[in-house]
């Protein structure tokens, strides 16, 4: 318990904490930013949205950034306050009747017991913060550990089914890289698994409902995703989305990308 009191009373936990407190309005003032921005491209190609969402991730992601750098600098004054006074020296005094005052004593004596109970309660908030992005992490890692047992433990290889139509789609859509095809039990849809070595999982239905062309679409359709490395903007989406998890804007604009990937590929 003292290590964690320790961590708390760091300059950088109060830092982190203002900085997850600011992005509360911060996502939220660019949340409704891409709302206004894909409202006027609803008549675009998908790919315009689609480059609006990424875009507005990009913001999320330096938006916090800025912000603890600026935090970070005026770690040697004090951290942003909810009011803030003037010096007092001769030069600077006024009287009532040039500068009438911004808030009175009653509202001044609110803000600064709201302010006492921000600085003491952001650093607990970081700690929080940092073990929700712990647990998610954790979670990250034992869906990705699954699917990398999913086609190296239980997958089973279609490349003497489906190896020959694959490589035709591949001289078509111009994907040099070597991708395989297995069939897993342990997937519900297609799925574009690797960012090295690209595999396309299908899952059992996808064998026995579908007809030929029905199939040569759903590769067509990952390869396309392949073509776009559209698997190394979803990572940057799950690390955003692990990092500022608490913040619902980011988990619909990041939903929204994915939609709009879709309907791209």
């Amino acid at each position: 318990m003292n290590l964690i009191q320790e961590l708390v009373n760091q300059p950088v936990a109060q830092c982190l904490g203002w900085t997850l407190l600011h992005f509360v309005w911060q996502g939220a003032l660019l949340a409704a930013f891409y709302a206004a921005l894909r409202a006027a491209c609803r008549d675009r190609s998908a790919n315009t949205r689609y480059l609006a969402g990424c875009l507005t991730l990009l913001l999320m992601a330096a938006t916090p950034l800025a912000t603890y750098r600026v935090l970070s600098a005026r770690a040697g004054g004090d951290l942003p306050h909810a009011t803030t006074s003037a010096p007092t020296t001769p030069g600077n005094i006024s009287t009532p009747a040039e500068t009438p005052p911004l808030v009175r004593p009653g509202q001044a004596h609110v803000l600064a017991r709201l302010n006492r109970v921000l600085d003491a309660g952001v650093p607990w908030l970081a700690a929080g913060w940092g073990l929700g992005v712990m647990l998610l992490s954790g979670r990250l890692l034992v869906g990705w550990m699954r699917l990398y047992h999913a086609h190296v433990r239980q997958g089973h290889s279609l490349e003497a089914r489906l190896g020959e139509r694959l490589r035709a789609l591949q001289q078509r859509l111009r994907v040099t890289r070597p991708v395989r095809v297995m069939q897993s039990a342990l997937v519900q849809v297609p799925t574009l698994l690797g960012w090295f070595r690209p595999v396309i999982l299908l899952p059992a239905s996808a064998l026995t409902g579908l007809s030929p062309m029905q199939l040569e679409l759903i590769l067509a359709h990952e390869l396309a995703h392949l073509r776009r490395r559209d698997h190394w903007v979803n990572l940057g989406q799950v690390v955003l989305e692990t990092l500022l998890f608490y913040h619902p804007a980011v988990w619909w604009v990041s939903r929204c990308v994915r939609e709009e990937r879709e309907h791209c590929c």
